[in-house]
């Protein structure tokens, strides 16, 4: 028995115990480091206060998926035969002890009943629907405060982790649908619209990807299964070809846009024209470069920019911008794409709204008539022309991921092999960085944005291969009542693997974790 089977008291016991600590977490992994701290610190001292040891390690040693999801921290230890840095070996240890703790103590647990499971998913639908109200206050100005990037919406987790998190609460929500009523299924259906929507308005990107995508996964396993009904197949496939050809169809829009010309009262090649102050204009005719069909640096007279500007605005033009880019670098592009020419004419033309919206950053005023989505290809085909005209990387998210990349794939061409142990990643990319003289500065100099590429950088090709087994094998291995649920996980979890390092933070290992074990190990089947 353990100790908390002496007390008295009923609500007292170990299960309640393993409850509480299971929801802290599973309010925290969308929330706040600490929580997801302290529910681990709970479950871990209630697991070893069950004094239960004999049956637990019976247990452990007969689950197959419990070793499965063990390879990948063990691994890690591994590394430390051929580290040089310690230090931060331990912290990153430190850091993946929940990919130990949380499928030894949930493999090991009595797994959830109907009753249970839909008390954990409705903590975590409620933690997420609380976040969602407070960025909304944030975004509409409640917190007397400007929002300029829409990443500063998220609260205390990075904006990545928030759209992952509203990813999969949208997931469990269609898992949970079969289990009520009509009542509590039209508020899951509210609430399953408004996340989407939250997506959309705290422009979540990476979430919306992930979530599309595991939808389309799940379409397309439903046609290729040979139980499906045909008309079934045939309503998925149609389906399929709208949501595809929508996509297509968004993307060639504003492909289209971005490079039709808009109409103006001047002519581009007329070098010889002069301001209405009858001053010359710089013009850099070796650039192509354009925004919505107007030259970018052509036009361009800085004396009158300077004076005009620094009448309407009470952010100097030699300054930043509230998004910390050079404002005189957002506003030639801000007007380029209004047509104007960028000279005092230019800057008299712009409204009020206007100027508050190149003092907040908006380089483009595309963005502000259109929808995040929109906006994000928009911007997308920009850095792209940017980066072929000038090879300018720095600020641009997508091109820096590529810089990213190739700075730690240099490691594993020289590390294939082992890699350079578990303690060592950090610093051989800030020596690859110097080493290749990279065009991104110091600031921009982040870790790989790749979890695939960190891991063979960090533990070699075999730790490579072990953490393939580790994200593939399961999918195998869960018992087919939640096959479905841990297959659109899988695809949440995959994808974000490809763009962020979602294994290298809390946040991001925690939510790993967490639904890796509770969906293969904790949730209720019918055996």
């Amino acid at each position: 028995m353990g100790l908390f089977d002496h007390i008295p008291v009923k609500f007292i016991n170990h299960r309640n115990f393993y409850l509480l600590g299971l929801a802290v977490i599973i309010a925290g992994v969308a929330w706040s480091n600490f929580l997801m701290s302290l529910g681990n610190l709970i479950l871990l001292f209630n697991y070893l206060l069950e004094l239960d040891f004999s049956r637990k390690l019976k247990e452990l040693k007969s689950q197959k998926l419990i070793l499965v999801l063990l390879s990948l921290p063990l691994v890690h230890f591994v590394g430390l035969i051929w580290t040089s840095d310690f230090g931060y070996a331990q912290k990153d240890i430190l850091n993946k002890v929940i990919l130990i703790t949380l499928p030894i103590i949930i493999g090991t647990s009595k797994r959830l009943n109907q009753k249970e499971l839909k008390g954990q998913i409705g903590v975590y639908l409620s933690t997420v629907l609380i976040l969602s109200i407070f960025s909304l206050a944030k975004f509409l100005g409640y917190w007397g405060e400007t929002i300029i990037d829409k990443r500063d919406l998220s609260i205390l987790i990075s904006h990545i982790r928030y759209g992952l998190n509203f990813a999969m609460a949208i997931v469990l929500i269609f898992y949970l649908f079969k289990k009520f009523n009509s009542f509590f299924k039209t508020i899951l259906t509210a609430l399953s619209i408004w996340f989407i929507a939250c997506l959309f308005l705290f422009e979540l990107t990476t979430g919306l990807v992930c979530l599309m995508a595991a939808i389309s996964s799940v379409i397309a396993i439903r046609l290729w299964s040979h139980r499906t009904k045909f008309v079934y197949k045939l309503s998925l496939l149609v389906l399929a070809v709208i949501l595809c050809l929508g996509v297509v169809w968004e993307i060639k829009q504003v492909y289209n846009g971005y490079y039709q010309a808009i109409e103006l009262d001047y002519d581009q090649n007329n070098y010889k024209v002069k301001t209405l102050q009858g001053k010359r204009y710089y013009h850099n005719k070796k650039s192509d470069l354009k925004v919505n069909g107007v030259y970018l640096w052509r036009f361009i007279q800085g004396d009158e920019l300077e004076v005009e500007w620094n009448k309407r605005s009470s952010i100097n033009y030699d300054s930043l911008d509230r998004k910390g880019q050079p404002l005189t670098h957002t506003l030639v592009r801000f007007l380029s794409s209004r047509g104007f020419k960028k000279d005092s004419a230019g800057i008299s033309s712009l409204t009020d709204a206007d100027i508050t919206a190149i003092e907040n950053g908006v380089a483009n005023a595309y963005y502000l008539y259109h929808n995040p989505i929109q906006n994000r290809i928009h911007r997308t085909i920009y850095e792209f022309e940017n980066y072929k005209e000038s090879g300018v990387i720095n600020g641009f998210s997508l091109i820096m991921r590529y810089e990213y990349w190739k700075n730690t794939w240099s490691i594993i061409k020289e590390n294939s092999a082992l890699g350079v142990g578990t303690g060592d990643i950090k610093d051989e990319i800030k020596k690859a960085y110097d080493n290749r003289n990279s065009q991104l500065t110091e600031k921009f100099r982040k870790r790989t944005h790749n979890q695939y590429l960190t891991i063979w950088g960090t533990l070699g090709i075999f730790g490579l291969l072990v953490f393939l087994v580790y994200l593939i094998y399961p999918v195998f291995l869960v018992d087919k009542t939640n096959r479905r649920l841990y297959f659109i996980f899988f695809v949440i979890a995959a994808l974000s693997y490809i763009t962020e390092d979602t294994l290298e933070t809390q946040a991001g290992v925690t939510f790993i974790a967490l639904f890796n074990s509770l969906i293969l190990l904790g949730f209720p089947t019918k055996k």
